[in-house]
């Protein structure tokens, strides 16, 4: 069983760093109510979204559910904090951010959820490409060395 070091990574951080994947936090730079465009809607869902993607991220990289990084609430406070390894908040934002466009943008769905599997392959441990060597497809008729 894999233990890494936890932090306490506030809820206002988790909330910014995903929404930023999906570029919904501002228009032009400029910060939009949470009235704007459902913002108040997707906002909502963040917290029960990272809390799926914390329970993945331990059943891959641990075999089992413990230890399992603190959970957040329905509806956190900016100042909440989820005590876990930087690396599964940081996973756990792409994997919100890919349901939160899953229903419009198939494509970035796809590209976030392949981002979210890379990391979590990376927190299991090393995984290398191995390339056994390739037997002679034409046989007889192959080239002469």
């Amino acid at each position: 069983m894999k233990v890494e070091k936890t932090e306490l990574i506030p809820y206002a951080d988790i909330r910014r760093m995903t929404l930023e994947l999906i570029n919904r936090q501002s228009v032009g730079g400029a910060a939009f109510s949470p009235a704007y465009n459902n913002q108040s809607d997707i906002t909502g869902r963040i917290p029960n979204l990272i809390n799926e993607a914390m329970t993945q991220i331990a059943l891959a990289v641990n075999g089992a559910l413990e230890p399992l990084p603190s959970r957040l609430p329905a509806d956190p406070a900016d100042a909440d904090e989820l005590d876990a390894p930087f690396p599964w908040a940081q996973a756990a934002c792409y994997y919100a951010a890919a349901y939160l466009v899953a229903d419009e943008n198939e494509f970035l769905y796809a590209a976030l959820m392949n981002e979210f599997e890379t990391f979590v392959s990376r927190l299991k441990g090393r995984v290398y490409a191995t390339y056994p060597p390739m037997q002679d497809a034409y046989g007889e008729w192959g080239c002469d060395e």
